[in-house]
């Protein structure tokens, strides 16, 4: 199992975890935890939120895992509400604070101290867990789900399985890529449960960007993507793009018109060039947690994906219906699993009954769940969701109008990225209402007026009101919290109902402005008052935070930023007008497309019927990008990290320079010890006097150490160099050399210095940014603390002296070392552990400026000079 983030990649084999949840078990044992007793989970998702939710079950506890999305505030109350008996943490989130026994788990598996306890009772009534449900339409409610309510799930998939072991077992190893959070059934179904009935590897994909998501796709060679819509929409609208790129706009129309109807595999040979955006290895994709929009679900069966839906409620555990991959209808949720009986009552609710379903007051006294979903049932078996039953408005005139349809209408407009439909709650009862999440830059009036015109007339939006932040609040699955915007709405004034009220100047290219400034300022911490349109970006924020936003920008609206969209030298303003333009690209031919195939016409009818209309953004996101500048992009190297290139650096370091360096330098290293406990990959921090600092570190440091640091050097030196690329290469090659950008896109940095770390290797970086130039030490940056907490790595204090004298700043040719071997001394420090999410980056660089400080100190004592 391994845990896909941004910037590193991190994994353990199934010994590992097995190993590690009975040192949970033991640990909580030790600490009074038996059956019964409740623990809450607090980790990110990865194997150590595995090892911690089965060395629960292990103890006999009742997990009780708490989303990182709650904040801990949220978390700590939910956990004394549930009156947990003790906590699992990871040391790499935020601090829980909670007031009972924690066993903190860290990627370094430790021996098991003790034997596990006795097996708990085997008693499949006993709970398991309990979940707390998204809470999209009231408060997030505890659900108790019992062993036996998962075993009828797990027994059912295993069952389907089986009849397929024999040819799994021949092909190569699966992976399941599973973008879905474990803190719910559905994460932990796809992302736990199913991969050991496969025999597959497991991939947890936290929430990203669809050009990322893409690249981990294609890294991890996932044969199976298992995600939530709103993530299938983003990544089919970025898919769209790279077709456009590939073959232009008519060509990539042309071939999905050639593709439908033909067999999959004819399909699939037909976009091969842009599957492999993708992976090579990706056949299928799995969606649940809401309703797949038709349109998506199309497109990626158009590109010769199978696509496998389910449905399913938490107080199901959690599935109820399930597509076969090889037996799939578009649009439909599947037939029911073994043992799992569904019905629909006369008003067209679903109802369930079966040993999956939990008890509580939705069930009534011959077993049926009453779930508040609206469905139907084919000839087959096969289920349809049509929308929930408590969200249907009925007009004035008694007409029933489910919001799924017009929500379908509103984000097939080009300036709608999302929509939530609901009753008016204020005047005349029954009237439909919309608030609209308006792309900026584009009219939301427009949309709203073309979306009427294409529904029926009972359903036309007589009221809507567009939201003023950058995006709705959502769920941690991506689903609009309704509650707090129907909160919001209520204290709206009536005002022009026709206008979108006073809000609605946020599709313009003011309200764009007003976006990036409600994002910036929550990126950074700000307050948005203080920005101004011709803030600099660079001012407001750092490098890093630019990221941030870029990446929140392209997850909220779907359109992709050049690295160079939120350079520090950009305005707020000329940011505003990147987005308006990409905004409002293509909405002309977008309105001419959605008019042709809106809910008004018979294939949209039929859509709405066979269900499937959710709320993700529009197809024309994310098809066009912002104008792109010129610019140099940081060649990656990614024969780097090949078996021979190791080979040839260590044979060159160890074998030519080491001596080389020794002959000329009396090197006096000291420290180590501090070292002896602390695995690799860590960050070495020190001071920079000379180009030749590098080799004080590197030969200070024994071999097996040595042969593992990765030097960093300012990407800007090579790009002024005449010839810039090939020092690049050489230093790649020989001292694994990891590109620093002193401006511009931090991005390509973190994944070399993440892949550079995820085989073990150490980046050597200098807080100072440049050389000294009488042994002092100049401010240091906070980039260290952040390069430190993005990759999850303590941080190593290194000083070193007696370089300046041999080669200072601007000097061509070394001194001193050609009669005699120059007395040069490194100290090494205590390591300072891995920054936490929530750790201030100015504290961290203090704390560590003091330690180079000290170390300096001792080494100047040892070299006698600077």
């Amino acid at each position: 199992m391994r845990r896909a983030e941004a910037w590193r990649r991190r994994g353990w084999s199934a010994t590992e975890v097995g190993a590690e949840a009975d040192r949970v078990a033991a640990a909580l044992a030790a600490r009074g935890v038996g059956p019964g007793d409740r623990v809450a989970l607090w980790l990110a998702d990865g194997p150590l939120w595995v090892a911690a939710f089965f060395g629960s079950l292990r103890a006999g506890a009742v997990a009780v895992p708490l989303d990182l999305s709650l904040g801990a505030d949220r978390a700590r109350k939910a956990a004394r509400e549930l009156a947990v008996a003790a906590a699992c943490v990871e040391r790499e989130v935020p601090r829980l604070g909670l007031d009972r026994p924690c066993v903190t788990l860290d990627w370094s598996p430790g021996a098991v101290a003790a034997a596990p306890p006795p097996l708990p009772p085997d008693d499949p009534s006993r709970a398991a867990e309990i979940v707390l449900t998204s809470g999209t339409t009231g408060a997030p409610r505890a659900v108790t789900v019992t062993h036996a309510n998962l075993r009828v799930v797990l027994d059912a998939l295993d069952e389907g399985i089986a009849e397929y072991r024999r040819w799994i077992q021949l092909a190569p190893r699966l992976r399941i890529a599973c973008a879905l959070p474990l803190s719910h059934l559905y994460g932990q179904v796809l992302g736990v449960f199913v991969p050991p009935l496969l025999g597959a590897d497991a991939v947890l994909v936290p929430a990203m960007p669809a050009p990322d998501l893409a690249r981990t796709l294609r890294h991890e060679r996932a044969w199976v993507l298992a995600t939530v819509p709103r993530t299938l929409s983003l990544l089919a609208r970025w898919l769209e793009a790279r077709g456009a790129e590939l073959w232009g706009e008519d060509g990539f129309r042309e071939r999905l018109d050639r593709s439908r109807g033909r067999p999959w595999w004819r399909r699939a040979a037909i976009f091969a060039r842009l599957r492999l955006e993708l992976g090579p290895r990706l056949v299928a994709v799995v969606s649940g947690g809401a309703a797949l929009d038709r349109d998506t679900e199309e497109l990626w069966r158009t590109l010769g994906y199978v696509v496998v839906q389910g449905y399913g409620l938490t107080e199901t555990a959690p599935l109820v219906t399930l597509n076969h991959p090889f037996d799939t209808e578009p649009g439909s949720l599947g037939k029911p699993l073994p043992g799992v009986e569904v019905r629909i009552a006369p008003d067209r609710e679903i109802l369930v009954r079966g040993a999956n379903v939990v008890g509580g007051d939705a069930v009534d006294a011959e077993g049926w769940l009453h779930t508040g979903d609206l469905g139907r049932q084919d000839a087959t078996g096969r289920l349809w969701y049509l929308g929930r039953k408590g969200e249907r408005i009925v007009t004035p005139a008694g007409v029933n109008v489910d919001p799924e349809p017009v929500v379908a209408a509103l984000v097939a407009r080009p300036g709608i990225a999302d929509a939530v439909v609901l009753e008016r709650p204020w005047g005349e009862p029954g009237v439909v209402c919309a608030v609209v999440l308006a792309r900026p830059g584009a009219d939301p009036a427009e949309a709203v007026r073309a979306a009427n015109e294409a529904l029926p007339d009972a359903a036309r939006l007589r009221a809507w009101r567009a939201w003023p932040e950058a995006d709705f609040p959502r769920t941690s699955t991506g689903k609009p919290r309704r509650p707090e915007i129907r909160s919001w709405l209520e204290g709206q004034a009536p005002g022009d109902e026709a206008s979108g009220g006073p809000v609605a100047r946020i599709g313009t290219r003011t309200g764009a402005r007003d976006v990036v400034a409600g994002l910036v300022a929550a990126v950074g911490g700000g307050e948005r008052a203080a920005l101004e349109p011709a803030t600099r970006l660079g001012d407001a924020l750092g490098s890093l935070d630019r990221v941030e936003l870029a990446t929140r920008i392209e997850m909220t609206y779907g359109v992709p930023l050049p690295p160079e969209a939120v350079g520090a030298d950009r305005t707020l303003d000329e940011l505003a007008g990147d987005l308006a333009e990409a905004g409002s690209a293509g909405a002309g031919e977008a309105e001419d497309e959605a008019r042709d195939t809106g809910p008004g016409h018979p294939e949209a009818a039929e859509r709405e019927v066979r269900g499937g209309a959710g709320t993700t953004p529009g197809r024309e996101t994310g098809a066009r990008e912002a104008p792109a500048r010129e610019r140099r992009r940081v060649p990656e190297a990614r024969w780097r990290g090949r078996a021979p290139v190791r080979a040839f650096r260590f044979v060159l370091g160890q074998g030519v320079l080491r001596p080389l360096w020794r002959s000329l330098f009396d090197l006096d290293a000291a420290g180590l010890e501090r070292l002896a406990g602390l695995d690799p990959p860590f960050l070495i921090a020190a001071n920079h006097l000379s180009e030749l600092d590098p080799g004080a570190v590197l030969f200070g440091l024994p071999p097996r150490l040595s042969a593992r640091v990765a030097t960093t050097a300012m990407w800007e030196h090579f790009e002024r160099a005449r010839a810039g690329r090939l020092q690049y290469a050489l230093g790649v090659a020989g001292l694994d050399l990891v590109p620093l950008r002193q401006t511009g896109d931090w991005r390509p940095t973190l994944r070399i210095a993440g892949e550079v770390a995820d085989r073990g290797g150490c980046p050597l970086v200098y807080p100072e940014g440049e050389r000294s130039t009488d042994g002092s030490l100049l401010p240091f940056r906070t980039g260290v603390a952040i390069l430190a907490r993005e990759l999850h790595l303590p941080i190593v204090p290194c000083a070193a002296t007696g370089l300046l004298a041999v080669l200072p700043k601007g000097a061509h040719w070394a001194r001193g070392v050609w009669r005699g071997r120059a007395p040069v001394a490194v100290r090494f420090g205590d390591p300072l552990p891995a920054p936490r999410p929530d750790d201030d980056p100015d504290d961290i660089v203090a704390e560590l400026r003091r330690r180079i400080e000290r170390l300096l100190v001792a080494a100047r004592e040892a070299a006698g000079r600077y």
